[in-house]
């Protein structure tokens, strides 16, 4: 097989960066994680925790930064 007939997909393949993907997983792992967390501590003490503030400060922080990136890349 030579160079020529490697499609541009299969070039893509190898030089993916994983990295927002991981970022994606991780985030939706951690607020999965916190809000269980929150409703088992509402369940047992009848208060909610500070759970729910972390998620809701996570939440706000990535629609900034969400809104900052897509501004920055749409003006290039």
């Amino acid at each position: 097989m030579k160079i020529e007939d490697v499609s541009k997909d299969d070039k893509k393949v190898g030089n993916y960066d994983y990295y927002p993907e991981a970022s994606r997983y991780t985030l939706a792992i951690l607020l999965t994680v916190l809000i269980i967390w929150s409703i088992y501590d509402f369940v047992k003490t009848g208060k909610p925790g500070f759970q729910l503030v972390l998620v809701g400060g996570t939440v706000i922080v990535l629609g900034v930064i969400r809104r900052y990136l897509v501004s920055k890349n749409s003006k290039n």
